[in-house]
């Protein structure tokens, strides 16, 4: 063996060096956050969420400065309600951010999921194949395809009420109704009740995620969450501006009538009494983001209120079910902070997605999907990683 000389050996040592200075300075990290809104199965079985997985490699440049270059992929991935296991997944897409793609997942209608990636599409939430995409859509319709608006801006969603609004490039408006898959002119579509209803919420919400309330009636009674009897007095069930509130709130129940006054509609109380038992902080009556609905099952009337264990920076979301006398039933620590992103109930199951900490998120997404058995507050927090 031919015996290396003294400069080969430091050339040798120099390179080693360089590279574990090199590797030192590298740092690859992996982020999972489950994107907009889940699909749930009409037996409530299993639920279906779009999940970015985000590779971050983190360099030093410039001296001290240090950038961070991502690469994301986009999964369907399919978990058991009752255990929170991950049942089966498939890749959408790789390297998101190479392609200029930032996916959007707007719920499940029927047996499908639709997303908006590289234009609008739908998979079968049982089987995560793709069903439909626009090129089917355009030769079912005889439609154009250069109508399809390639900004998700002019795409606006009510995949819960069945129908998805976009606003072709040359201005046109249409919907597409996702029972008939059929296209037509915007003007022409016949909203229910309940469809009318909820635009009106979206449009007071201004964009912003309202995940609960502070006043509902049951059985021709008022129940609010107010700090004291004057405020729970000035309450209005069907509020959707419930902003924060950093102080313990009590359960008050009153009885009530509704009157007009020209195009005001107004609730007048009698009876106002604090019911005994525990406070919350920062207290809200848990709704349904897709539906705009509060959460109390028919069959037992019961409350779920979404509080703060406590007012610091690593607060978290507590979950209790009471009921009509504020006796609580359940009570569990969701684990995450509190704000939520999302909130969804279907057959009895609640999914709520949101991030383990206020501050700290995934590249894509929010990091925490729990699934919660409103029967018995038993709760099921699934691995986005798996």
């Amino acid at each position: 063996m031919k015996k290396l000389s003294s400069l080969q050996y430091i050339n040798i040592l120099a390179v080693s060096i360089i590279i574990v200075l090199l590797s030192g300075c590298i740092q690859t990290d992996f982020t999972y956050g489950v994107v907009g809104n889940p699909a749930i199965s009409s037996d409530g079985k299993y639920i279906t969420v779009l999940v970015a997985e985000s590779r971050g490699i983190t360099r030093q440049v410039n001296g001290g400065y240090r950038a961070t270059d991502y690469n994301s992929s986009y999964w369907l991935k399919q978990y058991e309600t009752a255990t929170g296991k991950l049942l089966k997944k498939k890749k959408i897409i790789a390297h998101a951010e190479e392609n200029n793609l930032l996916l959007q997942c707007y719920g499940g209608y029927g047996d499908n999921i639709w997303l908006h990636s590289n234009g609008l599409k739908a998979y079968n939430i049982s089987s995560l194949e793709e069903k439909l995409n626009e090129a089917q859509l355009t030769a079912s319709n005889n439609f154009s395809a250069d109508d399809f608006p390639d900004d998700q801006r002019f795409i606006e969603q009510h995949v819960v009420d069945g129908y998805i609004n976009f606003t072709s490039l040359n201005g046109n408006q249409y919907y597409i109704d996702l029972t008939t898959l059929k296209i037509g002119n915007r003007k022409d579509l016949q909203k229910n009740s309940t469809n009318a209803i909820n635009d009106q919420l979206r449009s007071l919400s201004s964009g912003n995620i309202s995940y609960g309330v502070r006043c509902d009636t049951l059985h021709n009674r008022m129940y609010a969450l107010a700090k004291d009897s004057n405020t729970a007095a000035n309450s209005q069930p069907g509020n959707n501006n419930e902003g924060p509130v950093y102080k313990q709130l009590y359960l008050f129940t009153a009885n009530y009538t509704t009157g007009n006054v020209g195009n005001y509609r107004y609730s007048k109380y009698s009876n106002m009494q604090q019911l005994p038992g525990t406070s919350y902080l920062n207290g809200y009556f848990l709704k349904d983001c897709s539906t705009n609905k509060i959460i109390r099952p028919k069959e037992n009337g019961l409350f779920f209120i979404l509080h703060n264990n406590n007012l610091g920076n690593t607060a978290q979301s507590i979950l209790t079910a009471v009921d009509s006398s504020n006796k609580t039933v359940w009570q569990l620590n969701t684990g995450l902070s509190t704000t939520l992103a999302n909130c969804v109930v279907k057959a009895n199951y609640c999914m709520l997605i949101g991030n383990k900490h206020p501050i700290i998120a995934p590249h894509v997404g929010n990091d925490m999907l729990c699934i919660i058995n409103l029967a018995n507050g038993k709760i099921q927090t699934t691995s986005l990683a798996d």
